[in-house]
């Protein structure tokens, strides 16, 4: 597991820096702006704070323990970022993405997909493969004791590592630059196990593409995984519209 060590190290020292110098800081008010926005958009990345979930200022103060002016700051970045929106009505909720925003976020990742496997192809070693499969093994027994959440968050763990071993360092920031927060709260909260366990046993057919080095498969095989997640994504979509209509 030296790989995946590696990995979990490289984000480990990363956050621990920002942790540090977000605390030499800590007490100007830049700062706590800094911090109420990294926190809101934290909790927003990861489905904490769920699609269209109102924010209102005094509980947000209140949760981060600082004062509203903070908040109201944070709220405005969150607003660039197209995190939140300002709702008439409702104030600030987190934004639910539209058809166009599904398709066109999923389309950047397929392609940006398919450059870092044709590195990998190029540049993985014997041991970052077999790391590919330990954790491919290690997804096959979530899935076949029913762990499925579990599964679905070790697929993460087999992008990182074909990441890793594309040797492309700055591809990371880039995925991870695309607001892509909506994808998981969707194929994790709506979409059915059945669906789910294909997705994830496709992973290891990726992996086989890449240690052949057969470019031509592994993007076929690339482009029908996203294409699947991206019609699933706009399913759970239209479900939860039509939830909200039915509330309003």
């Amino acid at each position: 597991m030296l790989l995946n060590r590696s990995i979990r190290m490289l984000y480990s020292a990363e956050e621990q820096r920002r942790k540090e110098e977000s605390n030499m800081r800590l007490s100007s008010s830049e700062s706590l702006q800094d911090y109420a926005y990294e926190s809101l958009k934290q909790e927003i990345m990861s489905g904490k704070i769920p699609l269209g979930s109102r924010l209102v200022e005094m509980d947000c103060a209140k949760k981060y323990h600082v004062s509203r002016t903070p908040i109201r700051e944070a709220f405005n970045r969150l607003l660039v970022d197209g995190l939140v929106e300002n709702v008439p009505g409702s104030g600030m909720t987190v934004t639910i993405p539209t058809i166009d925003d599904i398709k066109e976020i999923n389309s950047i990742i397929t392609d940006l997909s398919n450059l870092m496997g044709k590195h990998a192809m190029q540049r993985a070693t014997k041991e970052e493969l077999d790391e590919m499969d330990a954790i491919a093994d290690q997804i096959d027994r979530c899935v076949e004791q029913g762990k499925i959440d579990e599964a679905v968050d070790r697929c993460d763990e087999i992008h990182q590592a074909i990441w890793f071993a594309s040797g492309m360092t700055h591809m990371r920031l880039t995925l991870d630059s695309l607001p892509q927060y909506w994808k998981y709260n969707f194929l994790k909260q709506n979409i059915s196990v059945e669906k789910h366990v294909k997705s994830i046993l496709e992973h290891r057919r990726l992996i086989r593409f890449i240690r052949e080095k057969n470019y031509e498969d592994f993007c076929r095989l690339m482009e029908s995984h996203m294409r699947n997640s991206c019609n699933w994504c706009i399913e759970a979509y239209e479900e939860l519209r039509q939830n909200r209509k039915k509330e309003e």
